[in-house]
């Protein structure tokens, strides 16, 4: 585990996915596949995302269920160790529709969570907690495991 602050990590996210708004801003699909810089850019700040996810204690995640959080490291885990079978089709997808639901979800959460973490008891978050780890093994949902469906 990190010693950096769980929020820290949080902001990070929040970083890489303005980063990505601002490398893919009007550009269309053929543009971004034309340009290896912004591809390459890109890719690093969603395996930056997926890696940040890794440093927020799970009993927070908890309280943003609405993210995809195991899909989120499924997809940095693609790209770093299947890199090769990247499909820019899909991860223009991702950056299109995903990553903007993602980037206001995040910047939701600081202030929700922490008056959150003040009411919810430490045995219901415990409970939770084992409650949603189960569901770890089911096969990832969201952006993740559409990123290598097709190799462009």
């Amino acid at each position: 585990m990190s010693r950096r602050k769980w929020t820290l990590f949080v902001a990070d996210m929040q970083e890489a996915c303005s980063k990505i708004a601002d490398y893919t801003s009007g550009m269309g699909f053929d543009e971004f596949c034309a340009d290896s810089r912004t591809v390459d850019a890109v890719v690093r700040n969603l395996e930056i995302i997926g890696e940040a996810s890794t440093g927020i204690p799970e009993e927070n995640k908890l309280l943003k269920s609405d993210v995809d959080w195991a899909a989120i490291k499924g997809l940095r885990n693609r790209i770093v160790h299947e890199y090769f079978g990247l499909s820019l089709s899909v991860i223009w997808a991702i950056v299109q529709s995903d990553l903007p639901a993602l980037a206001q979800q995040l910047r939701e959460w600081p202030t929700e969570s922490y008056s959150l973490l003040k009411t919810i008891s430490p045995i219901i978050v415990s409970a939770r907690l084992r409650r949603h780890r189960c569901g770890f093994g089911k096969h990832l949902q969201g952006f993740a495991h559409r990123a290598f469906a097709s190799g462009d």
